[in-house]
């Protein structure tokens, strides 16, 4: 099972060309859902209508929501302004839903607490760490795991990286080696490779 860590967002009204759902987390688990992966999504939306709308329509796009938080605080549709930030308890309880994890893909910055929830739960699955970011991903709280991915996403074309990162996640969810579902998931997906500050690490 490929799990994605990211809040996803609401379609920002005029660019219904968005679709189901915005934000790199959203747009990676989607592209995964329809490559046939088995896709769990892990965020934060508002406990109000247009959370359950956005909910729904990425559960009818295929991927799953069962570890999908609703905060009573937030508003679903401010969320494309302010996402609320996943804190350590967020995740420890949203990745304790969910067994037989094996690729673990971070799509959003994390606090350093949270990003150590997300290493444990890696660590203690045996699953492959996708992190994307642009900074050093050394400076966590620990090592990083050792099956870990670092990706850097590139300036432009964020929906040719999202479906990348979904193809070479659904790619070490079959388990074929990094090196070589990396190479594969360019190929398909005919992308140039983003900059990768930590590599592809088996």
């Amino acid at each position: 099972m490929v799990v994605v860590v990211g809040t996803p967002r609401p379609p920002v009204p005029r660019h219904r060309s968005a679709g189901i759902a915005a934000g790199l987390a959203a747009r990676i688990a989607l592209a995964a859902a329809r490559g046939g992966a088995r896709v769990e999504l892990v965020g934060k939306i508002g406990d109000d209508a247009a959370g359950d709308a956005l909910a729904t329509a990425l559960a009818r796009a295929g991927v799953g929501h069962a570890a999908l938080l609703r905060d009573p605080s937030a508003r679903t549709a401010a969320l494309s302004r302010e996402p609320p930030p996943l804190e350590r308890h967020d995740l420890e309880l949203a990745l304790r839903y969910l067994p037989g994890i094996r690729v673990l893909v971070v799509a959003e910055p994390l606090a350093p607490d949270a990003r150590e929830a997300v290493d444990e739960a890696a660590r203690f699955h045996g699953a492959h760490l996708v992190l994307i970011t642009d900074e050093d991903a050394t400076a966590g709280p620990g090592a990083v795991p050792e099956r870990t991915t670092v990706l850097r996403p590139p300036d432009g074309d964020p929906d040719g990286f999202a479906r990348l990162v979904a193809a070479y996640a659904a790619r070490l969810d079959a388990g074929a080696p990094p090196g070589a579902a990396f190479d594969a998931a360019t190929a398909e997906v005919g992308a140039s490779q983003p900059s990768s500050p930590g590599g592809v690490a088996g």
